[in-house]
This record gives C-alpha cells, structure tokens and sequence, in this order.
C-alpha cells in the first residue's frame, strides 16, 4: 500500500519534473527567439544607416572633387575660347590629356563631355569620333542644364551607360552661355566600393515596362527577373546579379533611379549576409535549451549565463559599430586630398578653441596660409603636381606642430593653423620658422613653393568669424606687399 503510495508521488513528481522541464524548455525557446530577433533587427537597422551615410559621403567625395576639377577647367581661356568657336580639334588637344589622367586615376570615370546649348554632343572625350547627334530625347539632366544654366547632377542613362552624373553651365568671359560641360562616372564605381570594402552585395534594378526603352541599345546586356515588375541588371565589371538563396540576407535601398518626371524606374540595393551573426545567435539558443532540459536545477544560474552571452554578442557588435562609425566620422572631418582636418572640422575645433581659450583666459593664435602663385602651378605643371604641393605641403606644416596644435585645409590652397596657449609673439616665431621651412623644401616637380600668412591673436571678444577675418586681413596685407611674407593683424592701426 505505501509502496503504491510512494510509486505514486514518485510518477507525480516525475510528471512535475517533466512539467518544469518542458515549460522551462519552452520558454528558453520562446526567450531565445526574442533575442534573436532583437539581435538581428539591432544588427539590420545599424547596417542599413552605416550603408546609407558611406553611400552619401562617397558620393559627395566624387561631386566634391570633379566639381573642383571642372571649375579649374572651365577657367582656362582657350578651352573657353576653343568651345566657343567650335574649334573641336583644338579642344580635343586641349582637353584629352586631362582626360586621359583623369580616367588613368580613376577608370570608372568613362564620361568626359562638351554638349551645345541645344543639348547636341560637341565633344565626348571618351568618343571623340562621336559627335554631333541629337540628345534631347535621352539627355534630360542636360536639357534641364541649358534650361536653367545651373549645375544638374544624379543618375542618368545616356547611349554609353549608366552614370553618376555632374553637369555644368559653360559662360565665356562675358557671362554669355556656351553649352554644358560634364563629368560621367560608372555607377559600378559606388557599388564596387560597397562590394569590394565593405562586404555587401549590390543589386541594380530597373522596371520591366521601361527596360526595353532604356537599354536598347545593350544588345549584351545581362539581366534575370526580380520581381513581377523588375529585372535584376549585370553592369560591365560588375558580378551582382543574383543572391545566394540559402543565405541570411537582409535587403535594402539606398537610392532610387528617377525619370525626367521624377518617376521611379528603377533602384540601387544593398544586400548583407547576417550568417556571421544569425550562427553564432542560434549556436547560443541551441546550447541553452540543451542545457535547460538536461540541468533544470541549474535552470536559473544558466538562464544568467546565456543573458551574459547574449549581451557579449550585442557589446561585440556594438563595439564593431562603434569603429565603423568612427571611421565614418574621420572620413568626414578628413580632407580627402592632404588627409588633414577639412573646412567643416577645422571651423569647429577653432569655435571650441575659442571657448576654452576664453575659459581659461590662454592665448591663442590663428595662422591663415595660402600658397603663392598656386593658380601658374596647376596651369604649367598640371593638376596632379599642385596636388602633391597640397598634399606635401599639409604633411610638413604638420610635422611642426604640437599635438594640442590643429591644421586644416579652409579651401582650395589656403589652409588655417590653430596654435592653442600660444602667444602673438611666440606664433610669429614659429610662423616664420613654417614660411622659411616650407621655402626651402623640395616638393620634386617644382623646387621653390613659398607661402603667404596671416597671423592674429583672439581676443575676450573675438568670434570664430571675427578672428578668420582677422587672420585674412593679414593674409591680404601679405599678398599686396611682395609674398611670401608673414604679416601680423594689428587692431589698434585699424
């Protein structure tokens, strides 16, 4: 009797035991799947914003620097003068060199274009036999450019491809408008990045009803159904087209393709595999119900122990987030060319200086330097030369700075030193020491680079514009009397 009565509680607290396990089971499932789910949602949403802000400061990168390469061309008489007589053969020899660089640099850029003011090809320096025929029908950035003889730049097809596109209004001397000059850069150029640095995968897609219309005249064109209503396109040098189906992908865009009537006809996708994370995730959930069921004492000790390792996984990925971040916002405080501070950051260390300078009541002096005769440089040299005095230029003025000190490029070849817990007297002194230094230096292709400063001392009342105007007054003074001069902003002789 008690022996049916012990057998009996015994099958009770089996059952009992059996209970918790599989509830404790079930709930470790149900916990892990939330975390997982949170996880990978973390992971996609950071990916995505990390994805979008590289494609935008890349794409900034390209307008920054062909936008600054086309004005310096544009400012050359003879080219103006050449496209304004219709001189094609003397444009072509003044233009292709800098092409032939140009695309020698970077080979996705393959457009290089002179149009007329009734949007026909005058010169295509990738085709210069080709020229002369009719672009209103297909050529709507341009059309738009004659229209209203202001910049135009996007995405655009044009009889050669698909490009990131920067379109300029052509004046001569006069202000008379002569036509539109344009810069085309492949669009694998952006894509190949994101495929080639970055780890995602890139999907080109254009709408069914319009593709035919597009791409007529790409006969080799390949391309597979994506959707119902789109294809998935293969660009030249450019192997993305499908996507791995067993993969954990997330998918998302990052820049739409416009018509004339600002119409979707297509979209730029991003593809990133999250098996890396989603293995180690259910690694994780896997090992954690194993130990739920076969250790239910140790239910709640281990319930802590997979909390911790979840918590790993999201510092770790933080951590990896935080670094790609930082490398984002280096990239933008970066001038691409000289790799020292750009505009943007140099203007809010110096607003930052100033503050603390007027805290602390420390001197501190700001140094405006610009390059002598730097326009005759790139003219007779070459832009790449007067690239490499900017660039070596940055890396000596830098060489002689103190770590608390700052430099920064303020604009084409004029650059700003920040010279913290620094005295008027003793900013001078190290600005002649720069002036000689940089004189005497070898920059290679030309062996005597000089430099004009400006130099003034913040005041209690000094703004960060105040004391850059300063600066610059002394600047001017330096150019008017001779060059290669420092000359110090007086207040009280003004």
């Amino acid at each position: 009797m008690e022996s049916n009565i012990v057998t009996g509680k015994s099958k009770i607290m089996l059952i009992a035991l059996l209970a918790i396990i599989t509830l404790i089971t079930i709930l470790f499932i149900y916990i892990g799947n939330l975390l997982q789910k949170h996880i990978l949602e973390t992971i996609i949403k950071e990916e995505k914003k990390v994805a979008i802000k590289i494609y935008q400061q890349t794409f900034d990168d390209f307008i920054s620097r062909y936008e600054s390469i086309a004005s310096n061309l544009l400012l050359n008489k003879e080219i103006i003068n050449s496209f304004q007589k219709k001189d094609r053969s003397k444009l072509l020899g003044l233009t292709l060199p800098v092409y032939e660089k140009l695309h020698k640099e970077n080979p996705y850029l393959q457009v290089m274009h002179f149009h007329t003011s009734d949007t026909r090809s005058f010169l295509r320096l990738h085709k210069p036999q080709k020229y002369g025929d009719d672009l209103i029908s297909i050529r709507h950035m341009i059309n738009k450019v004659n229209k209203l003889k202001v910049k135009q730049i996007g995405i655009e097809v044009g009889r050669y491809g698909i490009h990131y596109r920067l379109a300029l209004p052509v004046f001569n001397s006069n202000k008379d408008f002569l036509g539109v000059f344009e810069f085309g850069i492949n669009i694998n150029y952006i894509l190949d990045i994101f495929e080639n640095k970055y780890n995602f995968e890139t999907l080109l897609l254009f709408k069914k009803d319009i593709f035919d219309i597009v791409f007529k005249n790409y006969n080799d064109i390949a391309y597979l159904p994506y959707s119902e209503d789109c294809y998935s396109i293969k660009l030249e040098n450019n192997n993305s087209m499908t996507v791995d189906d067993n993969a954990k992908n997330t998918t998302f865009k990052v820049n739409s393709i416009q018509d004339n009537a600002k119409q979707n006809i297509g979209e730029i996708l991003l593809i990133k595999n999250l098996n890396v994370y989603t293995e180690d995730i259910e690694k994780i959930v896997n090992i954690a119900v194993t130990v739920a069921v076969l250790f239910v004492l140790l239910a709640f000790y281990l319930t802590k122990r997979i909390f911790d390792n979840y918590l790993k996984i999201i510092n770790s990925y933080k951590e990896k987030l935080e670094i790609k971040n930082h490398s984002l916002v280096k990239l933008s405080n970066t001038d691409h060319l000289t790799q020292i501070h750009n505009r943007k950051s140099i203007e809010n260390i110096l607003n930052n200086e100033i503050k603390r300078s007027k805290r602390h009541m420390q001197p501190l002096c700001v140094i405006i330097l610009d390059v002598d005769n730097f326009k005759s440089i790139n003219d007779t040299l070459g832009h790449n030369v007067g690239d490499k005095v900017l660039s070596g230029l940055a890396k000596l003025v830098s060489s002689h700075l103190r770590e608390t000190d700052h430099c920064g490029r303020w604009g084409g070849e004029e650059f700003i030193i920040v010279l913290t817990d620094t005295s008027l007297n003793n900013g001078v002194t190290l600005t002649e020491k720069i002036r000689e230094k940089i004189y005497t230096h070898d920059f290679g292709d030309i062996k005597n680079v000089s430099c004009s400063f400006g130099i003034a001392e913040c005041t209690t009342e000094d703004t960060c514009n105040a004391i850059i105007y300063d600066a610059d007054t002394a600047l001017y003074e330096a150019k008017n009397s001779g060059k290669n001069k420092v000359s110090i902003y007086n207040k009280k002789s003004l």
